[in-house]
């Protein structure tokens, strides 16, 4: 959640952070999707595709995270 408000916010340093760390603390497969999803989004607003890409694999399969997946 913490990730997500960041995202909204265009505080996409302190985003990646707390996805960073969401994912660290190995959460439910459902949420670690969404997470990755909305990480790898973060990541391409970045310019970072080499990391957006890793971010992406295992991710759930949202319009937002394969719109990502190909600009990555």
């Amino acid at each position: 959640l913490i990730g997500l408000i960041h995202r909204d916010l265009a505080q996409d340093e302190k985003a990646v952070a707390a996805y960073r760390e969401a994912l660290r603390r190995a959460p439910p497969p459902d949420v670690a999707a969404a997470a990755r999803a909305e990480l790898g989004e973060v990541l391409v607003r970045r310019a970072e595709y080499a990391a957006a890409l890793d971010a992406l694999e295992g991710a759930a399969d949202t319009p937002e995270a394969l719109a990502a997946r190909a600009e990555a």
